[in-house]
């Protein structure tokens, strides 16, 4: 009986070149404070994809944070950033990523210590946590200088094998989210809405109530102008500001939601 030879069963049957693969995905929290309304996220999700190397996207409109899943070998952080910036959004603390490693070999607090001080020479890192009990690693980084492939390698120099990554939310982007949450009534955009609401509130007041106060100020084109409508006028100059803006962008970005209607 005669046994293959064994270069006649590799011939053909070889594993598929990870290089010719290499599809690096990485995923990047951005903080878009002023994209805090369905409209304003479609417009910036509009502009994201523009991008080819953008895999997925997912806004969070309550918090502003935008979550981007992306080919980081035919796009950077910055050319994201700045499509966010074209549709009419400044990005805040763009690039701050936290992924979560699998390091089975870590499994005592000595081996910790050996990864920790590799990662405390990483200036682009903000903050690391090491979890020997489980074997994983959680790293807070600058995305826009540095990629989990270069985590990964940090952590192989100490020693250590990394068999798993994957996106998680640090203990700081928590806590943030949560002062989102609550600073949403406080936000620029809620401040000229209680204004313009004010100046309504005052303009009703003198329309129905105090109507011998309610005097004529001026007149136009034989049209008397009312203190009432001085009121109804600030209203909409200061409640509608972002509509204006808004528009603008959505006309620019062709997206024709509800801004650019009104």
């Amino acid at each position: 009986m005669t046994t293959p030879d064994s270069d006649s069963i590799n011939d053909g049957d070889e594993p598929p070149d990870h290089a010719s693969q290499s599809s690096h995905t990485d995923v990047t929290r951005l903080s878009v404070p002023e994209m805090d309304c369905p409209s304003c996220a479609q417009k910036v999700i509009t502009s994201v994809k523009k991008l080819d190397a953008v895999q997925d996207i997912d806004s969070q409109v309550a918090t502003g944070v935008l979550t981007v899943s992306y080919d980081a070998d035919q796009v950077t952080l910055n050319e994201i950033a700045n499509q966010i910036q074209n549709a009419g959004y400044s990005v805040k603390n763009a690039g701050e990523t936290t992924s979560e490693f699998t390091v089975p070999e870590m499994d005592c607090p000595s081996c910790a210590n050996k990864v920790e001080n590799a990662l405390e020479n990483i200036d682009e890192i903000d903050e690391y946590e090491t979890r020997p009990t489980t074997g994983t690693v959680i790293v807070t980084y600058d995305s826009f200088n540095s990629r989990d492939a270069n985590i990964i390698d940090v952590i192989e120099d100490a020693g250590y094998e990394t068999t798993e990554h994957s996106h998680a939310e640090s203990t700081h982007q928590r806590a943030t989210n949560e002062r989102e949450r609550n600073r949403i009534w406080r936000s620029p955009r809620a401040l000229k809405t209680w204004i313009s609401g004010g100046f309504v509130g005052v303009g009703l007041l003198f329309e129905f109530f105090l109507t011998a106060q309610n005097v004529e100020i001026a007149t136009i084109l034989g049209t008397g102008i009312v203190f009432t409508d001085i009121l109804f006028l600030a209203a909409v100059i200061s409640g509608g500001q972002e509509i204006i803006r808004n528009g603008y962008y959505s006309a620019r970005n062709l997206s024709l939601d509800i801004d650019f209607l009104m």
